[in-house]
């Protein structure tokens, strides 16, 4: 079974249009970086978005309504940023403070 004419001439019509919209796409969004954020993250965002219109509302939504489309230099800084938050956490605390007197020890 082969396919009609007609339908292979409109299949190659449809790939060309296709190939000229996604290169002029990619030219568009060139040197950009789509921020993909986490869940977390995402709920946040779309809680924030939503906040007063319902009151027993538990956020959720895409990761569209949250992400962003944002420069490489802009994501780089914010990777930056967050590696350095994470160093800042993970780094030991003091978490004890030495007594301020000493009683003796009692020998027996």
């Amino acid at each position: 079974m082969s396919t009609p004419a007609p339908l292979t001439a409109a299949l190659t019509s449809y790939e060309k249009s296709y190939d000229l919209a996604y290169t002029k796409a990619l030219e568009k969004m060139d040197g950009k970086v789509w921020y993909e954020p986490s869940e977390a993250e995402r709920k946040a965002v779309v809680a924030d978005k939503r906040k007063g219109r319902d009151l027993a509302y538990a956020p959720t939504g895409t990761s569209l309504q949250a992400g962003k489309l944002m420069s490489e230099a802009d994501f780089q800084a914010l990777m930056a940023k967050r590696a350095a938050a994470v160093i800042r956490q993970s780094l030991p605390t003091r978490s004890w403070s030495p007594p301020l007197h000493r009683q003796p020890l009692h020998r027996r």
